[in-house]
């Protein structure tokens, strides 16, 4: 068969035989689509100067297979070339026999071909085969990790759905990709430590060996080199690695600076693992000596995962210990890497605000009071607004039921002191974060001596860990201490004066942080603005107004 294009040629002459393979092999698809009668209305190329039919168009019912596979193969080949053939040519062309046919090379051919065919149903299988053995995997170690983490937050997240399995794989590859990229970033900030850690040691022996030995320079890096079966060697051309390092550590330093003490441990704990992994990463130990040559080569192991290990190169194999030891050393922070992989699947919120139903509002404001614990801190509880702020949602998304806490506790945080409810999913929504203004309110009972203005000394460190935002006051601007009342005390109760309460609160941190009496502002608002309404509270009418009998500690912007 010839296509022309000019004086060009484009297919070579072939034998019968041999083009009828051809298109049984690269035209099956064309095959099946002409014997399905899918070819009529199958335009050729618009590029095609000479229509093989005069309609234009493909009739499987009027033509031979082999033909319309013929025709079809040449259309796909989306030549730029005239296609210069007719019906009967191709017909002709099918029954010349003018060549002689090489049965066993066309044999060969179908069976490499029928080789590559279910060598690709096979690879096929195998993939489909890994892909479920990976997530039956994923979602079993996803349900484990769950499992654990409400085991340690002692709650139950109710019924599953068949849906939730996938929730599982999320949570598993959420904790895996949170595990590695600490451990990515605590070893890039650890290089530039590990180095200069590194340089001071060696000259540190050095020196120690030249001053004990009394030996010059040349043999004390000697004794250096002889002294240890292996010595570190950094990999060259590292500069912009350091560079890149040494921001991340001090994004770090300023981190473990800002945390509170428990994570702050965590994030050394990294930065250390990080360290570890710096040498095998940036650098390689290489073996000076063995001294162990005395005693013949190490025995080799049997075990097929102990050939595979031993065939690797030494420094994949160091690199491998290396990671190891550095995912055993977190282990002891094996809850840290939970809260935070929640978090990052989407399963644990932070600080946010929650609209929740009445019943479950009033449930978490009477239990907060109860331990002394303010709700919505400078704010008024309106009936028709149930929104908590400054929460965490430990769980949710996954199962019937989440769980909240509050007030907010940074990760790593203690959680004394906190109240959980336990949530129907539908009950609840989610709709920002609680960042505002810096604003704290302390129930006046629990501050102020029995209807006094005398601070009491069990608050006194409350008030310092509340309010150590004060010493960030910014230029210009004043704190606002506002002591607030009922216009009934309750309990057989009388209304205080609040303006003495205000001052008194003034005056201690005034002294306590250092601040000029001018720039604090003390007001006593009486009964103005209550809390929430009591007058329908009825059993719970004392805790209600004992919710009302507060201080409010704020700034002001003198705008």
């Amino acid at each position: 068969m010839i296509v022309s294009a000019g004086s060009r040629i484009v297919t070579p002459v072939l034998g019968e035989r041999k083009m009828a393979f051809w298109i049984e092999k690269r035209c099956i698809l064309a095959q099946q689509l002409c014997c399905g009668g899918s070819c009529r209305g199958l335009r050729l190329s618009s590029r095609s100067k000479t229509m093989i039919f005069p309609n234009g168009k493909l009739d499987c019912n009027n033509m031979h297979i082999r033909v319309c596979n013929v025709v079809i193969a040449l259309v796909g080949m989306r030549s730029e070339c005239d296609v210069s053939a007719t019906t009967e040519n191709l017909e002709k062309m099918m029954s010349r026999n003018d060549q002689p046919a090489d049965e066993e090379a066309i044999q060969a051919s179908k069976n490499k071909l029928n080789r590559k065919m279910e060598g690709g149903a096979l690879i096929a299988q195998f993939v489909l085969k890994a892909f479920a053995v990976v997530n039956v995997i994923a979602v079993v170690a996803g349900g484990a990790l769950m499992f654990l983490y409400q085991l340690r937050y002692n709650f139950n997240a109710g019924a599953f759905s068949a849906g939730d399995t996938l929730g599982f794989v999320w949570f598993i590859l959420g904790f895996l990709i949170t595990l590695f990229i600490g451990l990515g970033f605590g070893t890039l900030a650890g290089f530039p430590l590990m180095r200069l850690l590194h340089k001071v040691a060696v000259a540190g022996l050095a020196i120690f060996k030249r001053i004990r030995r009394q030996v010059g320079v040349g043999q004390a890096d000697r004794w250096l080199e002889d002294g240890a079966p292996n010595r570190l060697q950094w990999e060259k051309k590292q500069k912009t690695m350091l560079v890149a390092g040494t921001v991340t550590l001090l994004w770090f330093g300023l981190f473990i600076f800002k945390m509170n003490a428990q994570f702050r441990i965590f994030l050394i704990a990294i930065l250390a693992a990080g360290m570890w992994l710096s040498i095998f990463v940036f650098g390689e130990l290489i073996k000076n000596h063995d001294r162990n040559d005395d005693r013949g080569p190490p025995a080799k192991s049997a075990h097929p995962l102990g050939v595979w290990f031993g065939g690797l190169p030494s420094k994949t194999r160091n690199r491998i210990v290396a990671t190891v030891v550095a995912l055993a050393s977190q282990f002891v922070f094996f809850g840290y890497w939970q809260d935070a992989s929640a978090l990052a699947a989407g399963f644990r919120k932070q600080d946010v605000s929650v609209r929740l139903t009445r019943e479950d509002f009033d449930s978490a404001l009477y239990q907060a009071t109860g331990k002394g614990i303010v709700v919505n801190s400078c704010e008024q509880i309106i009936p028709n607004l149930t929104v908590l702020h400054h929460a965490d949602i430990l769980w949710q998304n996954l199962g019937s039921k989440s769980l909240l806490r509050f007030p907010t506790v940074p990760l790593g945080g203690e959680e004394s002191g906190t109240v959980r409810l336990e949530l129907n999913n539908s009950s609840h929504n989610v709709f920002g974060s609680s960042s505002r203004m810096p604003c704290a309110e302390f129930l006046s009972d629990l501050l102020f001596k029995e209807e006094g203005s005398e601070l009491r000394t069990s608050a006194l460190p409350q008030l310092a860990s509340q309010l150590s935002w004060l010493q960030e006051l910014p230029s210009g601007w004043f704190i606002k201490v506002v002591a607030h009342s009922n216009a009934d005390g309750g309990e057989g109760r009388k209304p205080v004066e609040t303006l003495q309460q205000a001052q008194a609160l003034k005056s201690h941190l005034a002294k306590t942080f250092g601040l000029a009496p001018d720039r604090v502002l003390a007001v006593g608002a009486e009964a103005k603005f209550p809390k929430q309404d009591c007058t329908n509270s009825g059993s719970q009418r004392d805790l209600c107004l004992k919710i009302g009998r507060r201080v409010e500690v704020y700034f002001v912007n003198p705008d």
